[in-house]
């Protein structure tokens, strides 16, 4: 059986959310967006079965029964909060898709989504590389792999010239400005968490990104105030009750004294280098000491080296 999911929900990251994470749950399902005016059965075809979630913020019952009249399929029509909390208003995937299956009675089209567990905490992890294209995103690939698999969502924020961003980001829809719209926001201190995700799109690679800037510098030429503001705001998604989600944060280019006041903002540090760097010249080795002397006691440190890495291969990393 088809099983067509529509998700009335204004907030056009949480729709993405919702829809990105269903669809590990139902990889042959219809998922689409309702708006008022009424639903257009093409947009559903073949479906045997219609699911309606709704945000009860927005949206009453009524309404959204009025919305779905033209439908002549068998249809369920629920909320996208789980009405099995006493208290808050959580959004938990694992709960609308165990609620879709009983109600659809099957279960053969249905996989476990990744990183199902019954609760989740986020963190915001930074990587300040120094290293070649290719092996920082080997380093990604291999030893990050379980951010996106640990949480509904994994985030990937790319702090650096837009030419030393991964070439897959081009690919995306709306894949260029983000990243410039938002440090804007950031700037006129008007950053919300939901803003980031307005301006971010799933990627190919597993995660969601805003992509590249508009202008190759744009990162630095806003200064390092809105980066500090972009990253707290950042933080505050990896503790979001409604859709909590993880935050990996790339960073390349910045001044030594600019890691020090945005270091300490992530939950694990990790810095990619070649080793010979710090046997060839030891001004750097003392100023990486300064920033890992300058952190948080709870924030770890790990040191990843180039000559380590080997693709789709896990590898020891040495802590400092």
């Amino acid at each position: 059986m088809n099983i067509g999911i529509i998700i009335f929900e204004k907030e056009d990251y949480l729709f993405k959310l919702l829809k990105f994470r269903l669809s590990t749950y139902f990889p042959d399902g219809y998922i689409v967006r309702g708006n008022s005016g009424g639903i257009n059965p093409s947009d559903i075809p073949l479906a045997k079965k219609i699911h309606v979630l709704y945000d009860s913020d927005q949206y009453t019952s009524d309404q959204i029964s009025r919305e779905c009249s033209n439908i002549d399929i068998p249809i369920s029509i629920s909320t996208i909060y789980n009405d099995e909390f006493n208290k808050g208003r959580i959004i938990d995937c694992k709960y609308l898709a165990r609620k879709i299956m009983n109600q659809s009675k099957e279960t053969s089209s249905v996989r476990k989504g990744s990183g199902e567990s019954d609760s989740f905490n986020g963190k915001l992890i930074m990587i300040i590389s120094y290293a070649y294209m290719d092996e920082r995103e080997n380093l990604i690939d291999t030893e990050f792999d379980y951010l996106r698999k640990d949480s509904h969502m994994c985030l990937r924020i790319d702090l650096m010239s837009g030419i030393r961003m991964p070439s897959s980001f081009s690919g995306l829809e709306n894949s260029t400005g983000g990243i410039t719209d938002i440090l804007r926001l950031a700037a006129s201190e008007s950053l919300e968490p939901k803003d980031i995700m307005a301006y971010s799109t799933p990627g190919t690679n597993g995660f969601i990104t805003p992509g590249k800037p508009v202008h190759t510098d744009d990162v630095f030429d806003f200064g390092i105030n809105p980066i500090i503001n972009l990253i707290e705001t950042s933080k505050e998604l990896t503790t979001d009750i409604t859709f909590p989600i993880n935050v990996i944060i790339v960073a390349e280019g910045f001044k030594f004294k600019d890691i020090v006041r945005i270091a300490g903002l992530a939950d694990e540090l990790h810095f990619l280098l070649p080793e010979r760097l710090l046997k060839d010249y030891l001004g750097f080795k003392s100023e990486i000491g300064s920033i890992t002397r300058s952190l948080p006691p709870e924030v770890p440190v790990t040191m990843h080296y180039c000559d380590n890495i080997i693709k789709s291969k896990r590898y020891e990393t040495t802590k400092i």
